[in-house]
């Protein structure tokens, strides 16, 4: 079973193992859901696995996380390629989430 399905099963606030950049690499994906919002509007493990499961060669291509907990979230933003997040707070993001030096 591919990667991302194990991580979608281990549950939230996996942080995603750091990969070297190369052409084999995962895009790394981290899902923050917001927790003043009602679960119903949460994007789960489950409803992001039935979206990838929709394009094929997908789940290999990527490594994905979810949390829930604001205070956890810088921990994630470093190595995070792509956030989809319901909301959170933007502040001094440049020094929490740098562009990585061969993006700079």
């Amino acid at each position: 079973m591919p990667e991302v399905l194990r991580q979608f099963r281990e549950g939230e606030n996996q942080i995603m193992a750091a990969a070297k950049k190369s052409k084999s690499a995962r895009t790394r994906i981290h899902v923050e859901n917001n927790p003043g919002s009602a679960e119903v509007y949460y994007v789960t493990p489950a409803l992001f696995a039935k979206g990838v499961r929709k394009v094929p060669g997908l789940a290999g291509k990527i490594a994905v996380s979810f949390g829930k907990d604001p205070a956890k979230l810088d921990s994630v933003l470093a190595e995070a390629e792509i956030l989809l997040t319901g909301g959170f707070d933007a502040s001094n993001l440049e020094t929490r989430a740098p562009l990585p030096a061969n993006m700079g």
